[in-house]
């Protein structure tokens, strides 16, 4: 009985042992995993939340609104029927002189002689599967543009193609239009079935608008978040 009662003390003891190491390794999983939370929950709480940008935005919207008294471009109802010249001439230079306020993705600043203007291409519906575009060429000041020449916006590839499919954001504009016109652009592009050498050619022109004015201010949409005095411009 002694031999028994002395053998099954150091089975007692592993046990125990072991019992404390699992609980020893559990509980710094634990601390671990409460760690790791309260890391991520205090590195997100310098980075602004999506409500807090969709706040900026609209608070940089509304005194746009408020200082030009605009007209919000395109309409509502465009996305639904097609629209001739006449149309956008009615609704983008007939209202008596008021400015149009667009989203719009910068293209180019070009230079004639002093005279700078900025480049923009706009949708011409709210339906990101809508091809149709505007582009508004805006006269404007070298001080409106001088941030943008001195310091270039990075190239990305698909930029454009993200902005009009209503993924991307580029600038908020607010300018005077002066011309309107219709572009006539063809656009050919030939398809084949495989293991097939017939090609079939599928020809297509969605409607492209050129407007002329001038260029009353822009907010890049990536400085909203910034400091006014590091705004373009």
């Amino acid at each position: 009985m002694e031999i028994a009662v002395f053998r099954s003390k150091p089975r007692s003891l592993a046990a125990i042992h072991t019992l404390g190491t699992k609980v020893n390794f559990y509980t710094a999983g634990v601390l671990t995993c409460v760690a790791v939370l309260l890391l991520a929950c205090g590195s997100k709480e310098h980075e602004p939340s999506e409500q807090e940008w969709e706040q900026k935005v609209r608070g940089v919207k509304t005194s746009l609104i408020t200082r030009y008294n605009p007209t919000e471009f395109p309409p509502r109802d465009f996305t639904e029927r097609k629209v001739f010249t006449c149309n956008l001439q009615e609704l983008l230079i007939g209202q008596n002189g008021k400015p149009i306020l667009f989203e719009g993705f910068l293209d180019d600043i070009t230079k004639d002689g002093e005279q700078f203007a900025v480049h923009f291409t706009s949708r011409l519906s709210h339906d990101s599967s809508d091809d149709r575009t505007v582009r508004f060429h805006l006269k404007c000041q070298y001080g409106d543009v001088r941030r943008l020449i001195e310091k270039p916006p990075k190239h990305q590839r698909l930029s454009k193609y993200l902005f009009l499919k209503g993924i991307r954001k580029d600038f908020l504009v607010v300018c005077l239009v002066t011309d309107v016109k219709k572009i006539v652009n063809y656009t050919v592009m030939g398809r084949s079935s495989e293991g097939s050498k017939e090609v079939d050619l599928e020809v297509t022109s969605p409607d492209t608008f050129s407007v002329h004015g001038k260029l009353l201010e822009m907010v890049r949409y990536s400085d909203i978040l910034l400091d006014g005095q590091e705004r373009h411009p």
